[in-house]
Parts: structure tokens; sequence; C-alpha cells
């Protein structure tokens, strides 16, 4: 089976990807469990070296990006930028607070003699990140860049509508050294995706979209053996609200931006 996602401007398909089967997609995770165990031995100084890289050839991509970008979800070239510059910010600021985030909490107020209590962050696993299709560079680098400094090896599902972002996303992270398989793109139908979540190896689930799927998400997360953990950013909160002496030509654009 394949995915066909279809151009808004033409309505035309621009790109197909193949569905895995149910067996590969237990070799993706198992490959990126494997990849993990030796990522999480890198330290934390060269993920974030790899990770400062990434945003260098990331900025290489601006022009493919601005032209792929709007040819898959339909969105003025003139405004792709914002969302190119808002990735790279966001990964800055990722990076910036890497070291503080994920340093061990001391508990010395509560040490005993001869004791020391400390809380230690550790990574989780293999992580899964659904991503949607309106903000795909932006709302996929929240989860995935955090993910992968922490040490955890990352599943990325794109959106059928934006399957190239993700693509773009790993290229990138190939290029500026991430390990084979430690980052890896699934291309998934709902069904295909429910068998990623049940797999045990999948320690944690980020996921961004409708609240009906969310709860989809939710629910396959808490039937899988163990216990998962699950973040869920649902639906659209931000309504808009038009008098009637605006400038509606102005207001349409930036209430569709």
């Amino acid at each position: 089976m394949s995915q066909e996602t279809i151009s808004p401007h033409n309505q035309e398909v621009f790109v197909t990807r193949q569905y895995p089967s149910p067996q590969e997609l237990d070799v993706a995770v198992e490959r990126s469990a494997q990849a993990q165990t030796l990522w999480q031995q890198t330290s934390l100084d060269e993920r974030i070296q790899i990770a400062e890289r990434f945003m260098d050839e990331f900025s290489k991509l601006s022009d493919r990006i601005v032209t792929e970008l709007t040819a898959q979800m339909g969105r003025p070239t003139k405004q792709n930028a914002g969302e190119i510059r808002g990735t790279l910010e966001r990964a800055r600021y990722l990076i910036s607070i890497a070291r503080e985030s994920l340093a061990d909490v001391e508990l010395k107020d509560t040490d005993k003699p001869g004791f020391r209590r400390y809380i230690k962050r550790v990574p989780l696993g293999v992580v899964l990140v659904i991503a949607p299709w309106n903000y795909p560079y932006l709302t996929s680098i929240n989860s995935v860049l955090p993910a992968l400094l922490a040490g955890n090896s990352v599943l990325l599902k794109p959106s059928p509508q934006t399957p190239l972002t993700a693509e773009i996303l790993h290229q990138a992270f190939v290029a500026a050294g991430l390990p084979q398989n430690v980052l890896q793109v699934l291309h998934l139908s709902p069904e295909l995706a429910a068998h990623v979540i049940a797999n045990p190896l999948i320690k944690f689930v980020s996921f961004t979209g409708s609240v009906a799927t969310g709860d989809i998400v939710a629910k396959e997360a808490a039937a899988s053996p163990g216990f998962k953990g699950v973040a869920l950013e649902l639906g659209g909160k931000d309504p808009a609200y038009v008098r009637a002496d605006a400038d509606i030509d102005y207001t349409a654009a930036e209430l569709v931006d």
C-alpha cells in the first residue's frame, strides 16, 4: 500500500510513498532500539555538537524547504521563511537549556551522613513522534531534538500531507553526523501507526494533531504492554474575533497565516 500527497495548488499528486509491512516496521523499531543503546553512551557535549551542526545543515536546505512546503500544504512561499526561522530559533533554545535540563538534581537538603541523594535523568529508549502538517518543522523539532539530546532514538512519522518535511530533517541530521538509525522516518497508515505504538520497545509517544486522533493514540498507548509515556498537543486553540469595521483582505490573510 502507499500514500499520495495531493498538492492544494493543482489537485495533482505531488509525492507518493510506500507503506512498510508490519514485519518491516518491527525491524525498524528493533534497529532503533539497538542504535539507542550506543547513542546514549555518547557524551552530551557530542550530542550538542551534532545538534548545532544540524542547524547549519538545515539552513542550507532553506530554498528547497520553501518550495516543497508550499507544494505539499499550500502555504504561500513568502510565509515559509518564518517557519524556517522559528525552527532554528527553537532548536537554538533547546540546545541552550540541554545541560541544565539533563543535569542530575541534587537533594543535599535531605542527605544523611554517608549518603548522597540525587535524581539522575536517563534516556527512555525509543521515542515515536507523530507530527502534523500545519507547522511540520516547528512541531517536529519540539519533540525530536529534545529526545535526541537526552540520548533517545526517534521514529518520526510525518503527516501524509507533508511527508518530505521529515525526510529533510533526517537528511540534515545525518549530514550533521547523527549515527545511523538513531533517527528514522516512517510513513504510516493509521493502522500501521497503531502497530508501532503497541510495540513494547516504544517507550514514549509524542503526538501533535487533532483531539479525535489524540484520543486514539492515548488509548492505544495505554493498551500496549508496559507503561508508555504519552505527550499530546491537541487541536487549535487560537480563536479570532473579526469586527465589522476590519480590513477584510488584510485580516483574512493574517488569520490564515
